[in-house]
Parts: structure tokens; C-alpha cells; sequence
């Protein structure tokens, strides 16, 4: 029987990274070469990565880019996961470990009652085993970090006091134990890989995300592994994130793809602001609040299911960050910096459309004299006779 390694999240735990890492032409040959599968399939989903292969499970129909609801009709996501489903039978056949990731699936499996019963009950129809892999971040530095990338993608324009008051109301499931205890109760301890995003925690001669994720395969970089230079979401920091925030309260910059999306990594990429300094968003009192309302929970994890008897499940301690505050005239220099950048490439695109617009005026007018001159010198009216 081939087992289905589950890679669920947590989102900001090095997910993308490890998927771009293990869809690599080199590493996904080594990794055949020991009967593990990673399987890359575009079916098309709107802002989603191709490598991120689990998605499938919980795709929903606003996922699909519109070709993609025209070819499939009604119920296009039923259809994608009992594809997909099916076509894990197939390569059963071929491996014995098949790879899937997704970080959503935390949040959407946590959120749609039966999930989970109803995807244990399908592999197993199709006589496929699973194992769940979960990397789990200390609370509050997932948070600063989960709330930068949602400030960068523009979906959200709150204060992190206000962001964390709309993850509650929608239950975001940040109680680890509550939840890694549901998950082992439908497919027993032994089936759970709990991973602990932490430095000092990972696996490997190298601890690194890479080292460790391949330990759980009894793996390890010594295998011939590649790195990729390329870095996976680096966060917007300090002046640049607040000015992203604010441009997030009007209605049209609400998207991944406002118009302002490229001059903003542009000017990241380049580091004209705040270049290298790192910001905490909770000050120390909030933090060991926020901090306390998981304490318990975390224990009873480390404790119950990592065999830890002092029940710590985080042992590095918080780095030392200032606190953002905003300075007015960074902000407005972030903010000029960027539209700036705008208008820029606005005024090359202008030029460029204007060539482009003379060149075809040109061609047209040339047209037209070559069809007068042969009209007045009979050229037409021989090639009619």
C-alpha cells in the first residue's frame, strides 16, 4: 500500500520554499530514485502555485481561473479533487510515497467540517495510506509574520491588534494541541509528523527547513539535494509595509494585483527603505499576553505527543527587534518613493505606446501612397484585366 504524505502548513513556515525546492528537475529525480513521488500539475488555479500540488483538496470553484470553470462546468472543484484523487491510484502503482503540500489546507480543513473524515475515507477507498507533516511556529511569530504577508498581498488594511480580533471571529486555528489532537484521533499519533519551526530544532548537518523536511524521509542533503538562490516571500518591513497597509484601505488597491504591486518589490528588492532592519510588531507586554493564551495548550502538545517532559514545545527565545512606530516622514518618503516609481513606469510605457502608435501610422500612411501610385499608373487595373 503506497502512502500519501500530507504536507499541510502551517503557512509561514517555509512552505513555499520547500516547494519550489522539491519540484526541482535534480531533486525531484533523487527523490524517484528512492520511490518518492512529488507530482506538478497546472490545473489552473488563480494565484496559486503550481507546486503547492495538494491544493486540489481544498480547491473551491473562486480558485479556478476562468478557462478553467468553462471547461470543467458545474462543480469544477468535485471534479478536480476526485481527479486528483484519482490520479494518486495511478502513481501508487509506480511509488511508494507520494508528496503532496498545500499551507491552506491548515486553515481550510480546520474550517469545513468532515474534511478530514472524508478524505481518509477516499484514500482509503482507493487503498492509499496517509501521513499528515505539520510544521508548527511559536504564536506570536507566526502572527507578525502572517500578518506582513497578508499587508503584501493587500488583504488586509488593519492594525495587527485589529487583524488578530478577525482570525479569532473566524477561528483560525492557532490552539496547536486542539487541533493536532482531532487529527490524531481519526488517524492515530504514529501518523502525524510534528515538525517545530525553530533553528535549533531542525534536523540535518544543516539545520535548515530543507534538512529537516528530508529527515522525515530518511533523507538528507548528502543525497546530492540542490538549494535554489531564489528567496520565497521575503516580507515587507517597517515604512514599506505601513504604507502598503494604508494604500490597503482603498477598495482598489484590495488585491495581490493592485497597480502598485511592482514598484512596491521593486523598491523591497532594492532596499531603498528601512534596507535590512527588521521590526516586532507586539511591544513586550502584548506579546507575553498573546503568548499566555497558548501556553497550556503548547505544553499539553510537547508533552503529549513530542515526549517532552518540561513541556516546552518552543525553545528559542524572542529575537531582539524594535518595535515599529511610524515616522511621518519616512512614511511620506516611502509613499512619494513609490508612486514616484509608478509614474515612472507609467511615462516608459506612455513612450513606448506612442512608438509603437507612430510606427503604425507610418506603415498605414506608406499603405496608402503604394495603393494611390498604382492606382494612378494602372497597376490595379492591369492585374483586373
Amino acid at each position: 500500500m503506497a502512502t500519501v504524505y500530507l504536507h499541510i502548513g502551517l503557512p509561514k513556515t517555509g512552505t513555499s520554499s520547500l516547494q519550489n525546492f522539491l519540484s526541482s528537475e535534480k531533486n525531484q529525480e533523487i527523490l524517484a530514485k528512492h520511490g518518492i513521488c512529488f507530482p506538478v500539475k497546472d490545473y489552473g488555479y488563480m494565484r496559486i502555485s503550481i507546486y503547492r500540488n495538494g491544493h486540489f483538496l481544498v480547491v473551491s470553484d473562486k480558485d479556478l481561473a476562468m478557462q478553467v470553470r468553462k471547461q470543467l462546468g458545474e462543480q469544477s472543484a468535485q471534479k478536480i479533487y476526485n481527479n486528483g484523487l484519482d490520479q494518486l491510484s495511478e502513481l501508487a502503482e509506480q511509488y511508494d510515497r507520494i508528496l503532496l503540500s498545500d499551507e491552506s489546507i491548515w486553515k481550510r480543513g480546520h474550517a469545513h467540517p468532515g474534511f478530514w473524515c472524508r478524505l481518509k475515507e477516499d484514500l482509503q477507498k482507493r487503498n492509499l495510506a496517509v501521513r499528515i507533516i505539520v510544521y508548527l511556529r511559536r504564536q506570536d511569530l507566526w502572527m507578525e509574520s502572517y500578518y506582513a504577508q497578508k499587508v503584501k498581498e493587500g488583504r488586509t488594511g488593519d492594525r495587527l491588534d485589529a487583524f488578530i480580533k478577525g482570525l479569532e471571529n473566524v477561528g483560525y486555528p492557532l490552539d496547536y494541541y486542539q487541533y493536532i489532537d482531532e487529527l490524531a484521533s481519526l488517524f492515530g499519533k504514529e501518523n502525524l509528523d510534528i515538525r517545530i519551526f525553530e533553528k535549533t530544532q531542525f534536523c540535518g548537518a544543516e539545520h535548515t527547513i530543507y534538512s529537516d523536511f528530508l529527515d522525515i524521509f530518511g533523507l538528507s542533503m548528502e543525497n546530492g539535494f540542490e538549494i535554489g538562490l531564489e528567496r520565497y516571500n521575503v516580507k515587507y518591513e517597517g515604512d514599506l509595509l505601513e504604507a502598503r497597509r494604508i494604500l490597503n484601505s482603498l477598495p482598489e488597491y484590495q488585491h495581490p494585483w493592485h497597480p502598485l504591486k511592482d514598484p512596491f518589490n521593486l523598491l523591497h528588492s532594492m532596499q531603498t527603505i528601512n534596507a535590512g532592519t527588521k521590526y516586532a510588531y507586539f511591544d513586550e507586554r502584548e506579546r507575553e499576553a498573546f503568548l499566555d493564551l497558548f501556553a497550556e495548550s503548547n505544553r499539553k502538545l510537547a508533552v503529549e505527543y513530542l515526549g517532552r517532559e518540561d513541556g516546552a514545545l518552543f525553545y528559542e527565545t524572542t529575537p531582539k527587534l524594535p518595535v515599529y512606530q511610524a515616522d511621518s516622514y519616512e512614511l511620506i518618503r516611502s509613499i512619494a518613493l513609490v508612486y514616484a516609481k509608478e509614474f515612472t513606469n507609467i511615462a516608459a510605457r506612455n513612450q513606448k505606446l506612442e512608438k509603437e502608435i507612430a510606427d503604425l501610422r507610418e506603415s498605414l500612411l506608406s499603405t496608402r501612397v503604394k495603393k494611390k501610385v498604382n492606382h494612378l499608373f494602372g497597376r490595379d487595373r492591369d492585374k483586373k484585366l
